[in-house]
């Protein structure tokens, strides 16, 4: 009985593992994404200030 505890505790290391990366993808998407959007937004104030500039 004692292998079925330790199979046990393997799928739960390894579910948490999976978790722990799985966020950890969640939040280099999440990062990425802002990024983007920043330097779209940089691009744009870019083409805003040189459009108004004599």
């Amino acid at each position: 009985m004692d292998w079925i505890v330790d199979l046990f505790n393997e799928l739960v290391e390894f579910l948490y593992r999976l978790i722990i990366s799985l966020v950890d993808m969640l939040k280099d998407l999440f990062l990425w994404a802002i990024e983007q959007i920043f330097g779209a937004v940089k691009g744009l104030l870019n083409w805003v200030f040189g459009f108004f500039s004599p």
